[in-house]
């Protein structure tokens, strides 16, 4: 009798946790389908991701723009604003504002790629455009101002990006990136558990080293894909399935992704714990009812008494389901 109600006690206690996690996540358009489910995604030793939900994108600034007088300002606030904006990324809503959200007067970009850890190229009215970094236009003949003027402008965590248009240095923006709160205390409990952040980014200023910096990680904890890779993620990411099992289910933001995986690993402990605390207790409900068979003068536990330790293995399993939140 005795381990039979042992084992519905660990499956109210499963059926518990489970349930616990999903009125907490279901707000945010997550849900994990139980037990396998969590064990199954708390074993992943990376999470893919997009640099865009690492950033929140309204304190993203521009802090200002050197006009080289190679190119006339309406183009270059144009030309830079339209290849921001179709690539995507945390600084479409600062370029977003320089046009004042006015995005029908964008020209089309055409042939925009990613030059790994570089920059973007791309055809604007049958013209070259370039942006990003200074190693970008250096390896497209385009002159660069000397590495002093840039440093200028280096400071609280300021970062450069360059405009060339028609191999010609149009502008020099000055702009700075912001983390998303939001996501901060998930990628945390990421790194705390050993999974690695593939990152994928068109954004040459986006490196290992300015994730860990913003979010206070460890070195090796990060590892922006490469430009290759970046597009797989992509293809992947966006492609439509009709059908899939329904194990765990996101929003598809970063933030419920993340919140996703880190109650999955939440989840996992929670059983785990469990079921550890499970045969310490049945081992120890063995152990009594052992010694109290072989004291003649104790004789066979009671009922009242099975029925107490029952209770007393019931609430140390509801304590140990609220040990570890990671959600």
């Amino acid at each position: 009798m005795l381990p039979m109600m042992m084992a519905m006690n660990l499956r109210a206690y499963l059926l518990s946790a489970v349930s616990r996690a999903n009125r907490k996540l279901n707000p945010d358009a997550v849900m994990i389908a139980g037990r396998r489910a969590a064990a199954q995604y708390s074993g992943c030793d990376a999470v893919v991701i997009d640099a865009a939900g690492l950033f929140d994108p309204y304190r993203c600034e521009m802090f200002g723009v050197k006009d080289y007088k190679n190119v006339r300002i309406y183009d270059i606030l144009l030309y830079s604003a339209a290849v921001v904006i179709k690539a995507g990324g945390p600084l479409a809503e600062a370029f977003t504002k320089v046009i004042g959200g006015t995005k029908d007067i964008l020209p089309p970009v055409k042939n925009l790629h990613y030059e790994e850890r570089l920059g973007l190229t791309g055809l604007i009215y049958n013209q070259t455009v370039l942006f990003g970094n200074r190693q970008l236009l250096v390896n497209h003949n385009v002159e660069v101002p000397v590495k002093a003027e840039e440093d200028r402008y280096l400071r609280d965590g300021r970062k450069i990006v360059y405009l060339a248009v028609e191999n010609k240095l149009a502008a020099m923006f000055v702009i700075g990136y912001a983390p998303d709160t939001r996501v901060a205390p998930y990628i945390k409990t990421l790194q705390k558990q050993g999974v690695k952040l593939l990152v994928r980014t068109w954004d040459s200023n986006i490196t290992e080293e300015l994730i860990t910096d913003l979010f206070d990680l460890k070195a090796g904890s990060v590892k922006i894909l490469s430009a290759g890779a970046g597009r797989i993620f992509m293809r992947y990411k966006n492609r439509v399935r009709h059908q899939a099992p329904a194990t765990v289910v996101h929003g598809g933001s970063l933030l419920s992704t993340l919140r996703a995986v880190c109650a999955c690993i939440g989840l996992d402990f929670t059983a785990r714990f469990g079921e550890v605390l499970q045969i310490i207790l049945a081992c120890a409900g063995l152990a009594a009812y052992t010694v109290f068979a072989l004291m003649p003068s104790r004789g066979i536990p009671g009922v009242m008494l099975v029925v107490l330790f029952y209770a007393l293995c019931a609430m140390l399993l509801w304590l140990a389901g609220r040990l570890k939140k990671t959600f």
